[in-house]
Parts: C-alpha cells; structure tokens; sequence
C-alpha cells in the first residue's frame, strides 16, 4: 500500500507535488514585480495659487495610457497629463488648477515586448479662474520616483 505523500493520482494527497502550482507562485511574483505604482498623496495646490481664485471651482479629471519604449521617465509624462487638463481647463473658461492630485502604475508589458511599458496616469484637481497664473507643473513631483532607465520612446498615448 503506498502513503499518500507519494501518491501518484492527482489530487489524492494534500503532500503530493504539483508543478502548476510552482508555475504560479512564480508567474504571480513575476508579475508583481513588473509592476509600480506612486502617488501625489492627499489634494495639494501651489502656494502660489493659494488665496487668489474666488468663486466657484469645479472638479476635473483625465485619465492617460501610454505606451512607452525602452524606458520610463514618469516626471515628464505627468507635465504631458497636466498640460492635457490644463488646456481643458482653458477650454472650458478656467486658467489654473487647484487641489490637484495625481497616480499612475507602469507594468512592463509581456515577454515578447520586453522593452515596452504601459504606463496608466490620473490627473484630477479643481479647475478655478486665479488671479495668478498657473505654474505648468504637476504638484509632488519629489513623489514621482518611479522611473525605468533608458531613453523614452513614447509608442502611443490615449486619454480615457
């Protein structure tokens, strides 16, 4: 009679090896390794905004995918994501943004592509008319440190 620790059939003992699990501890770690995130944290606004808009403010966002190329430099791509709302915020009578805060994740795409990136961003604020004029830059950028070394080619980019 043989223990159920060497048993051959599937599934019979609790002891047994199964190499698809391997498989899959593995794939699930790769996984999250290719994977990176950061934030602005909680809503921030330049100080040189602060006090000089009155009146009503309204909540804007975008959401960005982008595909890049060898590498990833996430500062640049956030000035792309906050010169897209900005320049809504332009069309819509608005010409600054308050309360601003941001996100984004790259994961490094499949093993066929193994130099591309894609990188997803959310850029929100609070779209104001200031008496002051808008800096052109994202807020926190000491918190976007998340970067991939290399020269970025940026592939394509859609806004969501």
């Amino acid at each position: 009679m043989s223990s159920p620790e060497l048993s051959a059939e599937p599934g019979k003992s609790k002891g047994a090896f199964r190499p698809w699990k391997l498989v899959w501890v593995l794939t699930a770690a790769q996984s999250r390794a290719r994977e990176r995130t950061a934030s602005s944290g909680p809503p921030l606004t330049h100080p040189q905004l602060e006090n000089t808009y009155a009146g009503k403010s309204t909540q804007i966002s975008s959401r960005h995918h982008f595909v890049c190329q060898d590498g990833v430099n996430a500062a640049r791509l956030l000035h792309i994501a906050r010169d897209k709302l900005l320049k809504k915020v332009m069309e819509l009578g608005g010409n600054a943004i308050v309360a601003e805060e941001w996100n984004y994740n790259i994961k490094k795409r499949g093993i066929i592509a193994k130099d591309e990136h894609k990188v997803s961003i959310t850029y929100s604020g609070k779209m104001v008319t200031s008496s002051a004029a808008d800096p052109h830059q994202p807020v926190a950028l000491d918190k976007a440190v998340v970067e991939i070394p290399g020269l970025m080619t940026i592939k394509s980019h859609e806004i969501v």
